[in-house]
């Protein structure tokens, strides 16, 4: 697999890609697998970059500031709050239920912007390495 993977990032240099994302994950780790391709969608595309943060403006203060409070206590750096907040609105979905209140809807919009730009891509899950 790491030749598979040397392969792809060779191909990406040879073509002057110098932009391109490296994701790990275990093995039916689907949740981890969301949440890096979301890090590698809110770095690649400046259009879903962009639309994240407008979706991350309209939250409700208190929800906003229940994430930054799930942030911190993860001991993120603020510089990836938005992007961090976009990747665990998709992945941490009963958590934040549970802990945040009114969040669902607010996700939902997360996940169809999400859904949007894979469709775009193509990509499912039996594509990824």
């Amino acid at each position: 697999k790491e030749e598979i993977v040397l392969n792809a990032i060779n191909k990406n240099l040879e073509n002057n890609n110098t932009k391109y994302y490296v994701i790990a994950y275990q093995e039916n780790d689907y949740f981890t697998l969301k949440h890096e391709i979301s890090h590698a969608l809110f770095y690649l595309n400046d259009d879903y970059r962009n639309k994240a943060i407008n979706l991350i403006s309209e939250l409700p203060s208190d929800i906003y500031d229940g994430l930054i409070k799930f942030l911190k206590y993860k001991k993120y750096d603020s510089s990836v709050f938005d992007d961090e907040i976009c990747a665990y609105m998709l992945s941490e979905i009963d958590f934040f239920q549970n802990t945040i209140k009114n969040i669902t809807k607010y996700q939902e919009n997360f996940i169809k912007l999400y859904d949007t730009y894979i469709k775009n891509y193509g990509v499912t899950y039996e594509t990824w390495i």
